[in-house]
Parts: C-alpha cells; structure tokens; sequence
C-alpha cells in the first residue's frame, strides 16, 4: 500500500519521462517554487490533503485534489509589455502547460500502480504573471486522484 508520497514521486517520474526533455530536472514536488539562477522553467507538483472516500467503513482508499503548475520564465518581458511569451508555440506557458496536460491525459495503469482512479483533470487557470516572482508566468491545473493508504502499525 502507498503513502501519499510515494504516489506524488510516481507521478513525478512520470511527468520527467513523458516530458521528452533531456534536461528533466525542472519537475518538483514543492508547496512554493524553487527557482535557481539559471531556470527558465519549472514544473511545480503541489501536493494536497488526502480525505478519506469511505470514512464511516474504515476503508484505507483516499482521494485527494493535487496541482501541477507550470512555471515560465519570460527574459525579455519583464515589463509584462508582450504577449508572445505566454501565447507562444515553443516558448510560451500555454505550449508548456499542454504539454503536462498532454501527458496526463496520456496516462494509463501501467504508468500509475499505486491509483485507484486515474489522474482526472478538474480544473485549470489562465496564464498569469507571478507579482511574488517577478519575470516569471504560470498556469495552474488541479487535478483528482485516489489511491489506498497504506497504513502503518
């Protein structure tokens, strides 16, 4: 049976791998982003609150709502003047962001042993400026998972 953790890092790896980028490090299960000097982008693993589905019967099965946010720096637009690099096919957030939700829709079981369901998509956000991160735009997706806990005596 799988800890949250364990099911978070399997969804880490996943998303490195089905990411197709040499350099995979820019994936990270953090609360708030870590940016190093030389980052242009980051994709963000957010964890949430696990609740159990069957409360009353003692079952271990959790579900919990998780974010995936993906994170673009924007070198020459820190005026927030253009828009080309947030709408743009190969550098923007958007072509970044279908990318992860590419991949998530990809899925199947031989991806994801320790879930239940599935990743389901719940909701997404819109490009947005960071005003904590200056330089930096990103979107925001949330997505639903559910998986058995694995207690511990």
């Amino acid at each position: 049976m799988p800890s949250q953790d364990a099911v978070l890092r399997q969804i880490e790896s996943y998303l490195r791998a089905s990411l197709s980028d040499p350099d995979d490090d820019f994936v990270y299960i953090v609360p708030i982003p870590a940016f190093a000097p030389h980052d242009d982008r980051l994709v963000q693993i957010v964890p949430g609150a696990p609740r159990a589905i069957h409360p009353r019967s003692g079952g271990g099965s959790v579900a919990e709502e998780f974010s995936v946010v993906y994170w673009r720096r924007l070198f020459t637009d820190y005026a927030i003047s253009s828009s080309d690099l947030i709408a743009s096919g190969t550098l923007g957030v958007l072509a970044g962001i279908s990318n992860v939700r590419q991949a998530m829709r990809s899925a199947d079981n031989a991806d994801f042993t320790n879930l239940l369901v599935l990743p389901q998509f719940i909701g997404g956000s819109r490009p947005m400026m960071s005003r904590d991160h200056p330089g930096w735009a990103y979107v925001e997706d949330t997505y639903r998972i559910e998986y058995d806990l694995g207690w511990r005596h």
